[in-house]
């Protein structure tokens, strides 16, 4: 907003708004699930559903505002689509009864929000712009700031594969039950924070404007990443009743874990992608500026990534299920467990120092000539 003006700044600046109420109604809403019989409320229920739609039908009409001058059939677009894919609560029973339950609900649902997100994209995307500024040092603040969020996932990923070995080693003692209960739930809010790092890093980086770098693959990424905290901040009641009061009277064992699990694969597979698209955007900044060394490191970097990621997500998803129904001892899931959280920390790691590195190659662009003071002969 701060580099438009008139109409176009006031839509940006009321859709930034919805986004910033969206974000703290989804706070808020996390929290108080965690409140047990939740459901003999109904009055929460329905002050939830009315927050959530007041606060993100905020950013259509802000995105229509925005493009309403030069694209006003893409502004009425917005606005309808989003109304139809998140209409008001009177009539959201209506249009969407025919949804089934269980994971088939959730799926839906995600697949509606992409939707919607995707349009809001594409209006930002068409916003009119005045000339850029580029600023390098945003734009390379903005890789550090995502590659601390990685290396703080592989801190809080090694503490809890420490903590799973030490658990079967002791044969599930309750002392190393509970600590391994308390790490996992710690886990699961740090990967919440590393998450929302990495996706205002890469939208700072984008901000940057970096011809060479280009702006809608950190955009993009960013937008996965924060809805990855989003999703994730969505789970952590229910991971909470699982791990310590087996589900509740409420929202039944069965049910939390369909809600814990539900997008336990695409959710990854989004975020590998995204991930991805950083090391694309950097291999292609590296052809553009000359860097030969840096584009082979990210075209490596990134095959690596997404080749290890897909690896442990293979693993973590269905060989380590088999072994728990066949093996006979503890061997088999240790293993299971070590090959997994090995790949997924050293793919980790090869992406936390390819955008550190993208970093530092943007912030060594030259810039202006240095200046000389040329005496005039007096």
């Amino acid at each position: 907003a701060r580099r438009a003006s008139g109409q176009v700044a006031l839509g940006l600046k009321i859709a930034a708004c919805g986004f910033a109420g969206a974000l703290l109604v989804n706070f808020a809403w996390g929290f108080v699930q965690f409140k047990d019989n939740l459901w003999e409320h109904e009055w929460i229920y329905k002050t939830a559903d009315w927050a959530f739609f007041a606060v993100w039908v905020v950013v259509p009409i802000g995105l229509a505002v925005a493009n309403w001058r030069e694209r006003r059939e893409l502004a009425i677009a917005i606005v309808v689509v989003s109304l139809l894919t998140w209409p008001p609560p009177v009539l959201a029973k209506a249009m969407y009864s025919w949804m089934p339950e269980g994971k088939s609900s959730y799926v839906i649902d995600g697949a509606l929000r992409m939707v919607r997100f995707g349009l809001f994209l594409v209006g930002f995307a068409k916003v009119p712009q005045v000339g850029a500024v580029i600023d390098r040092v945003a734009a390379a603040s903005g890789l550090r700031l995502a590659a601390t969020s990685l290396w703080v996932r592989v801190i809080a990923a090694i503490s809890l594969v420490l903590l799973t070995l030490m658990l079967v080693a002791g044969r599930g003692s309750q002392g190393g039950l509970e600590l391994f209960k308390l790490a996992t739930f710690t886990a699961l809010i740090i990967n919440i924070i590393a998450f929302m790092q990495f996706g205002v890093g890469a939208l700072r980086t984008a901000r940057g404007s970096v011809a060479d770098l280009g702006r809608w693959p950190f955009v993009i990424s960013g937008a996965i990443s924060l809805w990855a905290a989003g999703v994730t901040l969505g789970q952590m009641p229910w991971l909470y009743r699982m791990l310590y009061k087996g589900g509740s009277s409420s929202f039944g064992s069965d049910n939390a874990m369909q809600y814990a699990q539900a997008l336990a694969v695409a959710m990854p597979i989004l975020i590998t992608g995204g991930v991805a698209l950083l090391a694309v955007a950097i291999a292609g900044f590296g052809a553009r500026s000359g860097n030969e060394d840096l584009r082979s490191q990210a075209q490596a970097k990134g095959a690596g990534f997404v080749t290890l990621t897909l690896v442990s997500l293979a693993i973590q998803q269905w060989m380590i299920p088999e072994a728990m129904k066949k093996a006979t001892s503890a061997g088999g899931f240790m293993m299971l467990s070590v090959l997994a959280a090995v790949a997924s920390l050293f793919a980790i790691v090869m992406m936390a120092k390819l955008l550190r590195n993208g970093a530092e190659a943007i912030e060594a662009e030259p810039g202006l000539p240095p200046a000389s003071v040329v005496s005039d002969g007096t």
